[in-house]
């Protein structure tokens, strides 16, 4: 039985000895951020059609996740069922002066049983300090959209 402990104890303290050498990890940027849009449809009523957004996320690296939420266009604010979620996710690459994205969204309407919306497309953004600007165009829900805004990265 000693011999087992014995044996236990000096694994344990290779291991922990083993992985105090850290000399080859890179270490992983996570920023949070909040962000807010309006997103302009390619319909003809856009008081009815348009909506805005607030989205809350955390980038590690080039790599994003986020929650949205929103209404579901300018004439429903003040009513529940006028509101949506959204979680996704989105890869971004340097082009040079601006960065691009691609994105992909799952959502549902609040209010709406059952109900369920994809999210695609892509964008450019460019950063200034801990600020930001984004365009995107995206299918949200079979309508596409245009997205002008605004972030903060913390």
């Amino acid at each position: 039985m000693k011999r087992v402990i014995l044996l236990m104890v000096i694994s344990f303290t290779s291991m922990a000895f083993a992985q105090d050498d850290d000399t080859n990890c890179e270490v992983m940027e996570i920023t949070p951020y909040v962000a807010t849009g309006i997103s302009i449809p390619n319909t003809v009523d856009f008081s009815a059609d348009a909506y805005m957004s607030v989205e809350f996320g955390v980038m590690f690296d080039n790599f994003t996740v986020a929650g949205v939420f929103g209404v579901n266009n300018l004439e429903s604010f003040g009513n529940i069922n006028g509101y949506w979620y959204e979680g996704k996710v989105a890869y971004s690459f340097p082009l040079g002066f601006v960065d691009g994205y691609g994105v992909f969204g799952v959502g549902s309407y609040i209010g709406t049983k059952g109900s369920i919306f994809i999210e695609y497309g892509g964008g450019i953004m460019k950063s200034f300090g801990n600020f930001g600007t984004f365009l995107q165009v995206s299918s949200w829900d079979g309508t596409v959209y245009m997205t002008p805004g605004l972030s903060y990265s913390f």
